[in-house]
């Protein structure tokens, strides 16, 4: 019995971005551009997606990552110098640099929420190994100091990212065991793009309520965005341990946070009647 390829093999995947028309016509040389891998791979990326049922295969979760990889770093990076005071970004510019991220984030969680079987560090040593891969030359050309600063920058910022995907996934986990309790309550992660750059990661319905909630990875970045008024965001009570290196919470771990979940959602359901 033939064994099934594992989805982030990077050899195999190098190998079909190889393939594409857009790889081949862009160039010959040993190295392609980041423009080369990204049309490439979004070409691909159509490619494994039925355009009438909207259906994508796992292949086409992992291309459709890549595709959206080169964006991300130059989105992150743009907001980061931002944050940093280092630029100073305008409405658009930073606009764009938000969607860069958010449908990176987006790929991400479509990767994870279609191959539960991947493995936390699987993920983010793909992406990373892809973008070092895609930036060879680029690399090649700056001192080594700056090499591995910048490699260090772009796998801190995925694996943010793809902890902060896990973050919503164990969440939707966690409402599934409210609605074995009888709570009244769904959820739809379906969210329209302004929604999405004004925080909303999710749609809640409680008791008859449909309110946006921003989930946030960690208890002090939710604190902070409560205290300057934004009542719909809540923590998602995970601490980065209750996964191991997984993509799927242990039952218990799901059944000993629901109970907080419940207070928090219940709590922004109060917010939005009362908003």
């Amino acid at each position: 019995m033939e064994k099934t390829p594992h989805p982030l093999d990077i050899s195999r995947v190098s190998e079909a971005i190889r393939t594409t028309p857009e790889y081949r016509e862009a160039r010959n040389d040993e190295h392609p551009t980041p423009l080369v891998i990204q049309l490439a791979s979004r070409a691909l990326t159509e490619a494994a997606t039925n355009q009438e049922s909207g259906y994508r295969n796992k292949d086409g979760d992992v291309f459709n990552v890549i595709s959206h990889m080169e964006s991300f770093a130059e989105g992150q990076f743009a907001l980061d110098e931002e944050k940093a005071g280092l630029t100073q970004l305008s409405g658009m510019e930073r606009r764009e640099a938000k969607l860069a991220v958010v449908g990176f984030n987006h790929a991400i969680k479509e990767l994870i929420s279609n191959n539960p079987k991947l493995q936390f560090t699987e993920v983010v040593d793909f992406v990373s190994t892809m973008y070092r891969r895609t930036h060879v030359e680029e690399m090649m050309s700056l001192p080594k100091e700056q090499q591995a600063a910048q490699f260090h920058n772009f796998s801190e910022a995925v694996k943010a990212s793809v902890h902060g995907m896990r973050n919503e996934v164990g969440y939707e986990q966690i409402i599934g065991e409210l609605q074995r309790q009888d709570v009244d309550v769904d959820y739809t992660s379906d969210v329209a793009t302004e929604d999405d750059l004004r925080g909303a990661d999710m749609f809640i319905t409680l008791d008859g309520i449909r309110f946006p909630v921003d989930i946030k990875a960690s208890y002090e970045s939710a604190q902070r965005e409560n205290a300057r008024g934004r009542h719909s965001v809540v923590w998602s009570h995970l601490e980065y341990e209750d996964f191991g290196n997984q993509f799927r919470l242990p039952v218990e771990i799901i059944q000993a946070r629901a109970a907080y979940v419940l207070r928090d959602i219940q709590s922004a359901r109060r917010s939005s009647l009362a908003a």
